[in-house]
């Protein structure tokens, strides 16, 4: 019986092959890869062949192990043993890049190694995003319960006069209605991430949705504070969701007035643009940091300033106005100064369009 071709065993088995793996050598030199794992490193075949797998692959701290020279992968690749990762995985990256989340199953196979590479990196982002969820709920959502059971105790125990009765059912009725907002915005972000969000797309008038919006968020606004609205005469209506669109607006009306001083004037601008029609919230407030602008869309994600640190939210509101605004073919921006302001915009279709 001939002698199994080794070379042509391995160059049909990569081939062949849908997940990302490595082959090496006895002195754990890389001799070959598939297209899988040059796409999860986002790096060419030649940063990995012909070198030594612990010169380019960065294993990072784990609760598996204290340094790198504990870590059961490098025992097993040295030992030419069997072994794979806990389900958990472990944190890999190549030549100090940004590290990610992946499962590694080693196989010896003759001399060789034959490496498999599975990301671990959107059940990472899950398991993330569940316990930013859980703080809110353990945060956020307790805050206006305990207000409102604290203040029904009073309501139950005491008799008090009629006027401060109604004074507590105000307050009560306020917080259930915070309560009310905060569930809203947790099931608005998981309609958007499962796409299951349903649109009534029509002609709207943008400055109706505008004053209509300002309206409802009168009680929260200080009567001598400055809002100004402008729009150009013909300005042509927009092809959407209204109650999309109004929410997208609440949320960044609602963000200027919470991250401006009260006394600082807020403008609201619209414009058409091509085949679409430019909204525009600036206020003259805290301003965001350089560094927080990139996740700035992101979900849970809130801003790191001191100023802003003790305004209550859940770090959705942004994210939800993104997804309602790309859902609906639109873009949104964001310009900032820190500690001057900052300039949300987006874009929606205009009925020429």
């Amino acid at each position: 019986m001939p002698d199994l071709d080794w070379s042509s065993f391995f160059e049909k088995l990569f081939s062949d092959l849908d997940e990302s793996y490595l082959l090496l050598s006895s002195d754990l030199v890389i001799e070959k890869v598939n297209p899988k794992i040059c796409l999860f490193f986002d790096c060419t075949s030649e940063k990995l062949l012909n070198r030594r797998f612990s010169e380019v692959v960065d294993i990072l701290s784990s609760p598996l192990f204290s340094s790198i020279d504990e870590a059961p992968l490098y025992k097993s690749l040295l030992q030419k043993e069997k072994w794979e990762t806990p389900a958990i995985g472990i944190q890999i990256s190549l030549n100090k890049s940004l590290p990610k989340w992946a499962k590694i199953n080693i196989q010896p196979i003759d001399s060789k190694l034959l490496l498999s590479i599975t990301s671990l990196e959107e059940i990472h982002e899950i398991m993330e995003n569940n316990d930013a969820l859980l703080g809110i709920a353990s945060h956020e959502l307790k805050t206006p319960l305990t207000a409102i059971k604290a203040t029904s105790e009073l309501i139950i125990n005491y008799e008090l006069p009629h006027t401060q009765q109604h004074e507590l059912v105000e307050d009560i009725y306020t917080q259930a209605e915070r309560l009310e907002i905060l569930i809203k915005e947790i099931l608005d972000a998981h309609q958007i991430d499962t796409g299951k969000l349903f649109l009534e797309i029509a002609p709207v008038n943008l400055p109706n949705v505008v004053y209509s919006v300002l309206k409802e968020l009168k009680s929260s606004i200080k009567e001598d504070r400055e809002i100004t609205v402008s729009e150009p005469p013909n300005l042509p209506e927009v092809q959407v969701d209204e109650m999309k669109l109004s929410q997208i607006l609440t949320n960044l009306i609602t963000n200027a007035l919470k991250y401006s001083p009260e006394n600082s004037p807020i403008e609201i601008k619209m414009n058409p643009q091509g085949k679409y029609v430019k909204t525009s919230v600036i206020d003259h407030g805290f301003g965001i940091a350089q560094e927080d602008l990139p996740k700035l869309f992101g979900k849970f994600h809130r801003i790191s300033t001191p100023l802003a640190k003790h305004i209550p939210g859940t770090g959705l509101g942004l994210y939800i106005a993104k997804g309602l605004v790309e859902i609906q073919g639109g873009q949104i921006t964001v310009k900032s100064v820190f500690e001057k302001g900052s300039k949300f915009s987006f874009t929606l279709p205009s009925t020429f369009n």
